[in-house]
């Protein structure tokens, strides 16, 4: 690289450090010009083939990131639609199992209702039943204390 830039500094001052010719213009020494610029095109195909491939390489690689981090970035909404969806499906399972304990803790209270008006029931039929054979019972102890009043000597 030091030779290329040694060249152009050589073929600056070859330019520039030229004499006056002819009506006022500079006289150049072409042959020792083309000799320079001959050795810089000697000198730069491998300098400019690098920068070449560097350039070729930095737009693959710059193609390639920005493919990769497309990729990231769809991967990375993908996963959060799918952590949403997970979301909304767990929220929404949430709710439902609210519902049917609800939906239990209800028919828990109706059937404790039902049970205790069933048992209440049953036990008003069986007072009833008592109640009524106390009555028959009364009945006939009355008619016994009362046939055995009637029966004593007089």
């Amino acid at each position: 690289m030091e030779n290329l830039m040694n060249l152009i500094d050589e073929l600056e001052n070859e330019l520039i450090g030229s004499t006056s010719g002819v009506f006022g213009r500079k006289k150049v020494d072409v042959d020792r010009c083309l000799s320079l610029v001959n050795e810089l095109r000697s000198i730069m195909p491998s300098a400019v083939k690098e920068a070449i491939v560097l350039m070729q390489n930095e737009e693959k690689y710059k193609e390639e990131t920005e493919n990769y981090c497309t990729k990231i970035v769809d991967d990375a909404q993908a996963r959060a639609e799918e952590i949403l969806s997970q979301s909304e499906i767990l929220k929404r399972a949430e709710r439902e199992a609210e519902t049917i304990r609800a939906q239990a803790l209800q028919y828990y209270d109706t059937m404790k209702q039902n049970a205790r008006d069933y048992v209440d029931a049953m036990l008003k039929d069986m007072e009833n039943f008592l109640a009524d054979n106390i009555a028959c019972i009364r009945n006939n102890r009355e008619e016994l204390r009362g046939s055995m009043v009637n029966r004593q000597p007089k």
